[in-house]
């Protein structure tokens, strides 16, 4: 059972149905002109995703996989890797393009589309032999979906569907596969911020913020983060890896006022780390190279480096952070310990 799971949980950190889609529906046909991992369609995996996702997240994993980056990440989870290898999935080969959507609610659903190429019967056996007396077999328009607890799985002609919830009366399953016309390829709010992204990087996603999540960081701010919260509308974001990294990221607000004074905070903020004796020069050089501007409504974030350099002082800065501890109850900067 718990190594039933952990191939959904692998999948899904990795980086994170085409029954219904038509052409006609499909407004991001004309934005997003590059073909996924494996030649895939990319809008034709996004018109799986239903429209209430407010997050859209998109790996074109035949290119991350000539990287390395999935070789330093079979080093931290070997383990689950394995569990991938049992049911014939080569990461390296078999995963073509994924494709995410997330809801921001009160319990999220998510929902992910894999293309690639698997054996099918294998899964299925494994899936039975692990889950026992906790899989569940039902039929959605005539699609056979295995259940386990909060977890469901199908299969289509292009690879594999899951969704997921942890609120028991929710089926995100059957939204996926009854989207209709009703998907993110044709939402209206989520083709105007794929427009100012880069859909041809190798990892692309965008985050519509609902009102709640505003309230709520307005609630919860107290009138101190650098921006009011009430205008934040919608990040965006790309990442590209071949000898260099190339990271762009956008925050959208509904006044160029905010996105000002966002661009201006993170400046002083790294302005003050570069000033710092402690950090190492790599990740000084990190902050040097990070562009950040506003642009209208937009503040921006650019970084484009060696992939070593910038692998090195990532790992510098983890080590760094991640020796200290929060003192428990502690509230200011001063309580930590090493």
């Amino acid at each position: 059972m718990k190594r039933c799971k952990t191939i959904f949980v692998v999948l899904s950190v990795l980086a994170l149905a085409l029954l219904f889609s038509s052409a006609e529906a499909q407004l991001l046909k004309k934005l997003i002109k590059t073909g996924g991992g494996g030649d895939t369609d990319v809008v034709d995996l996004i018109s799986n995703i239903p429209d209430d996702a407010h997050i859209l997240l998109s790996i074109n994993f035949e290119n991350l996989a000539k990287t390395g980056l999935l070789d330093m990440a079979k080093e931290q989870i070997g383990e689950d890797f394995a569990v991938l290898e049992l049911v014939g999935i080569d990461i390296n080969k078999d995963i073509k393009h994924i494709v995410f959507g997330i809801t921001l609610e009160e319990q999220p659903e998510f929902y992910g589309v894999i293309a690639g190429k698997f054996d099918k019967k294998k899964i299925i056996a494994f899936i039975e032999e692990q889950a026992g007396d906790d899989l569940e077999k039902i039929k959605v328009g005539g699609k056979t979906v295995y259940a386990i607890e909060d977890m469901y799985l199908t299969f289509n002609k292009t690879g594999l569907l899951f969704a997921g919830s942890e609120d028991e009366g929710k089926d995100p399953i059957k939204k996926m596969l009854n989207a209709g016309d009703d998907n993110l390829a044709n939402s209206k709010s989520m083709v105007s911020l794929v427009k100012d992204t880069d859909t041809a990087a190798t990892a692309w996603g965008v985050v519509l913020i609902p009102d709640h999540i505003r309230e709520k960081m307005a609630e919860e701010s107290n009138g101190e983060t650098p921006f009011d919260p009430e205008t934040l509308r919608k990040v965006n974001f790309s990442f590209d890896y071949s000898e260099k990294i190339t990271l762009k990221a956008g925050v959208h607000f509904s006044k160029a006022a905010e996105a000002e004074n966002l661009a201006k905070f993170v400046k002083e903020q790294l302005g003050g780390f570069q000033d710092m004796e402690g950090p190492p020069a790599d990740m000084k050089n990190i902050i040097r190279k990070l562009k950040i501007s506003a642009d209208g409504n937009v503040t921006r974030f650019g970084l484009s480096m060696k992939s070593d350099d910038l692998i090195s002082g990532l790992q510098n800065m983890i080590g760094m952070f991640g020796m200290r501890q929060p003192i428990e109850g502690g509230d200011d900067d001063e309580d930590w310990e090493e």
